[in-house]
């Protein structure tokens, strides 16, 4: 193998490619990446059996081969050559070689390319969408998966069609986040279970690309491709309960503040809380006053007011501050509605004006 590609499409492929590999050294080859020449093209791949990734770059190819190599060093060595100009990559004496203006570095071969796994290709049920709204849908609701793997459907971002809306939807059983990407001519997709852990790292393979992304799967698998980057994960057999039987038709009280004023309060309660991470919200419609109390033996108390528009009856209700706190990163609107019924009742939050995000809490007993 004998090529020329500019340093920087190199240490981009590169630093995507090194953050999915396992670090151990009871398994040297998922701690590699592989290199391999096809047509015009340098194909990078890693992969920690559970999920994995193809990266194509455009190189000058003087002679065709593949190369194992450990993606850390490779990435350490990378990461101290500038990223102007272009730099040579070669095979000599079993060794990989990157040499630039300045200088020649050798790195040993971390086994044979033939013992790499591949990454399976699945060719059914293809649709397609933005990254932007891909990413959107995931990020929208992942962090309320749990982070267990004794419930593996639960730990999971579960992704389902309902006409021409994907659907995204995580829960850990205290808290559940639901978010609606419009998608024209989507096809029907009874439900595909995207492993928490999966989901992290596709947000970080992805984050810094852009374009239009198209999704396969099967059983076992799904694809996710766009220009230069391939991504295949193993996705959870199981069936995902049915969320929709806990989220209330009907709330006897809502309230409606603006995001800002919510999380303002919330991060002083924070401060508060006790040791269950308990927050007291008192909503009066009387007096039309929505109060958020926090109490702490050893630190103190904190009572604060926040206007609000209030209809309906008088509720208190105990929280999580952290499970009502990051439901706000998912809602884009200034002001946000707030709906319950009965204190022991599940609670929900949307934007006011939009649809395509809810969330619910359950809320703490006193």
């Amino acid at each position: 193998m004998k090529l020329e590609c500019t340093t920087k499409n190199l240490k981009d492929a590169i630093g995507k490619a090194q953050k999915i590999i396992v670090k151990s050294s009871n398994t040297p080859i998922l701690s590699s990446v592989l290199l391999k020449t096809i047509d015009k093209s340098l194909f990078i791949r890693s992969t920690n059996l559970h999920i994995g990734i193809e990266l194509e770059i455009p190189v000058i190819i003087q002679e065709q081969g593949s190369f194992l190599v450990s993606g850390e060093v490779f990435s350490q060595v990378l990461s101290s050559i500038p990223d102007e100009g272009m730099l040579s990559v070669y095979v000599e004496e079993g060794n990989l070689k990157i040499q630039t203006k300045k200088s020649v570095i050798s790195i040993n071969s971390s086994g044979d390319t033939e013992e790499f796994p591949t990454l399976p290709k699945v060719s059914e049920k293809p649709f397609s969408l933005s990254l932007e709204s891909f990413l959107d849908g995931v990020k929208s609701v992942y962090y309320c998966a749990s982070v267990s793997d004794i419930k593996p459907e639960i730990s999971s971002v579960y992704m389902y069609s309902d006409g021409n809306e994907l659907t995204f939807v995580s829960t850990d059983s205290f808290r559940l986040a639901e978010k609606r990407i419009f998608v024209e001519g989507l096809q029907d997709i009874n439900g595909i279970l995207l492993p928490y852990k999966n989901v992290l790292e596709l947000i970080k393979l992805l984050s810094d690309s852009e374009g239009e992304v198209t999704i396969g799967f099967n059983e076992n698998q799904i694809n996710i491709s766009l220009p230069g980057i391939f991504i295949s994960s193993r996705i959870v057999n199981g069936t995902y309960p049915n969320y929709k039987m806990i989220i209330p038709k009907e709330f006897k009280t809502e309230v409606i503040a603006l995001k800002q004023d919510l999380l303002n309060t919330l991060k002083l309660s924070t401060i508060f809380s006790d040791k269950f991470n308990q927050i007291h919200v008192a909503i009066d419609s009387n007096t039309k006053h929505l109060i958020m109390k926090a109490k702490n033996s050893q630190k103190g108390e904190n009572i604060s007011e926040i206007d609000s528009t209030i209809k309906g009856d008088s509720i208190e209700i105990n929280f999580n501050h952290r499970y009502f706190t990051e439901s706000f990163q998912s809602i884009a609107t200034d002001s946000v509605i707030i709906q319950c019924n009965e204190e022991n009742r599940p609670v929900v939050i949307q934007g006011v004006g939009d649809k395509s995000f809810l969330y619910l809490i359950m809320p703490m007993s006193r």
